[in-house]
């Protein structure tokens, strides 16, 4: 199974069409989580992750489903070196598998950034924020792919 977490406000932007040029190619089965609608509450830094748990349980589900998949695809764009704040919410919920990594999983991870300018610079900034989150999951990552310059078009 695949799951993807979409982080974009906008259903028909650039990180939208990338999201489906990827479920085109995609022979698995799909699970597509919208960051915006999911609404995550923030980190409050409580300290129940210590215990492997969150004193939150609105994103039970969606953990579940990512320990469950064999891929995780992250489908963001990139706003001002990061990812946007709802998705930004959700990977700092995520302190339980630093406290309880899952060791024995093995996860691909693909990354779809969408950039309104070069998304050199701002890309290897979030892709290291990015791994460091994601190897307390099993996971790796499999595949990058960048739209660049998405501010100066006009489609």
């Amino acid at each position: 199974m695949t799951i993807i977490l979409y982080a974009s406000p906008r259903a028909d932007g650039y990180t939208a069409r990338t999201m489906a040029e990827y479920i085109k190619n995609c022979h698995d089965q799909v699970k597509i989580f919208d960051a915006f609608r999911i609404n995550a509450k923030p980190c409050i830094g409580c300290g129940r992750c210590a215990d492997g748990f969150c004193h939150y349980h609105d994103l039970d589900y969606l953990f579940a489903q990512i320990i469950e998949a064999d891929t995780l695809v992250i489908a963001t764009p990139i706003y001002n070196f990061n990812v946007p704040s709802p998705l930004k919410a959700i990977f700092d919920r995520m302190q339980p598998f630093y406290e309880k990594p899952l060791t024995d999983k093995k996860l691909n991870v693909d990354i779809l950034f969408s950039c309104g300018r070069s998304g050199e610079e701002s890309t290897k900034y979030t892709t290291r924020m990015i791994d460091c989150i994601i190897k307390n999951l099993g996971g790796k990552i499999r595949d990058i792919k960048i739209t660049n310059f998405t501010d100066d078009r006009n489609d």
